[in-house]
């Protein structure tokens, strides 16, 4: 029986080159050289799961949201009500401070309205990694096993559910368990302090995806 998902991979990597200062800059103030990240600060990323390509305005910036699965990278906002464009009609949210957030848009409504808002979990320890999936499939169930020994790692996720959990940095393949398949996520790296997300998006495709999570990373 042919395959009824296609398996796509989307990789991330924040990679930091090294600076050398010569001796004589050693004194200048290098706290100047750099934003600063006003207390009680948050940050806020969209993800299309709709099939078309989604018009943005947020922080007084216009943005294209493609289709299937994308995220935006992080953006920094300092206050808690929010209002967010979509293809010209304005919607409201609200986010926590110290906390990073991911916006749900789809323009099917087949959820309470064209925004979900989810908490991103941050990881507690600095050797630690975060597993995420997501279930945005409006007729999905969504189970993830290890494929060495079918070890359940998360089990019926409903459809618009999330489920995340903490765990030490490994290289695992995963079984993606759907209603009528299974899909075979190969050597998937589960990083220290990065969060690897496993997205499922109305019955046609499931994408990997690693991004940091630690927003100021993607900012």
């Amino acid at each position: 029986m042919p395959l009824l998902f296609n398996k796509k991979y989307l990789l991330q990597i924040l990679l930091n080159a090294p600076i050398l200062l010569v001796p004589f800059l050693s004194v200048a103030n290098d706290k100047a050289l750099y934003d600063v990240i006003p207390k009680d600060a948050s940050y806020v990323r969209f993800i299309n799961v709709s099939n078309n390509l989604m018009k943005l305005k947020f922080l007084g910036k216009k943005f294209d949201l493609p289709a299937k699965c994308e995220f935006s990278n992080y953006m920094l906002v300092t206050k808690k009500n929010h209002e967010v464009s979509v293809n010209g009609s304005n919607y409201n949210f609200i986010t926590q401070p110290n906390k990073s957030f991911s916006v749900v848009v789809n323009e099917d409504k087949y959820f309470d309205g064209i925004l979900k808002v989810i908490h991103d979990a941050p990881v507690s320890e600095r050797n630690k990694a975060i597993l995420s999936v997501y279930n945005f499939d409006p007729s999905e169930v969504v189970s993830l096993k290890v494929e060495s020994n079918n070890q359940v790692i998360f089990e019926s996720i409903q459809s618009m559910q999330y489920q995340q959990i903490e765990v030490n940095p490994v290289k695992l393949s995963f079984l993606l368990s759907l209603k009528r398949n299974e899909i075979v996520l190969d050597n998937v790296k589960l990083i220290s302090e990065k969060n690897s997300n496993i997205v499922v998006c109305q019955s046609s495709e499931a994408q990997y995806k690693v991004s940091s999570s630690n927003a100021m990373n993607d900012y």
